[in-house]
């Protein structure tokens, strides 16, 4: 979905298909929504290290580095594919991250992705929301736009986002926490 089209979809709920007096809000709504749905249904993004000797602590300012940056998820450093543990082996300070001397090689950061402003400028631009997150926000959006004019309309688009949301968190997660129960031979070896 591109901003044009997101923009053309709120319009077509109950705006008489235009929103040329509501366009400067039109946009704020939708980068609060942008915000809303990447704290609802985070991106984890990735950033290399450079390899490190292990001789002093290192730090790297993912904020400055990363434009995208928006925070860090649960475990942010990895070494090889594998989490180490805050406290001991790094620590956050805001956006920086401080590596603890005697740890070397390789190492990657993760980082939640901050969505791109939807501007008059970027709205030929597909929006930057994974696909499965894109049809919550004409919903959000329009709940944002109708709030002062309309409050009933407001709670309906906000109302159906929230349905909308948690039936995605429902598919998106359903796999997880599952145990195994081997009853069918898988515990033999």
């Amino acid at each position: 979905m591109t901003g044009k089209e997101l923009y053309i979809t709120v319009a077509q709920m109950g705006f008489a298909r235009t929103l040329e007096e509501n366009e400067s809000y039109f946009y704020r709504a939708a980068n609060l929504s942008l915000a809303r749905i990447a704290r609802r249904f985070p991106v984890i993004a990735h950033y290399p290290l450079p390899t490190l000797d292990g001789g002093k602590t290192a730090v790297f300012d993912i904020g400055a580095l990363c434009e995208d940056f928006a925070g860090f998820p649960r475990e942010a450093l990895f070494s090889e594919g594998a989490p180490l543990s805050e406290g001991r082996d790094y620590r956050i300070e805001g956006g920086s991250v401080f590596i603890a001397r005697g740890l070397a090689g390789s190492f990657t950061v993760r980082y939640l992705h901050r969505p791109r402003r939807l501007t008059p400028d970027t709205k030929e631009e597909t929006v930057d929301l994974p696909p499965y997150a894109e049809s919550l926000l004409p919903p959000l959006c329009a709940s944002y736009l109708w709030l002062d004019d309309r409050g009933e309309l407001a709670t309906h688009y906000l109302s159906l986002y929230r349905t909308e949301a948690e039936e995605l968190a429902r598919t998106l997660n359903r796999h997880g926490g599952a145990a195994l129960s081997f009853r069918n031979g898988w515990d033999k070896g």
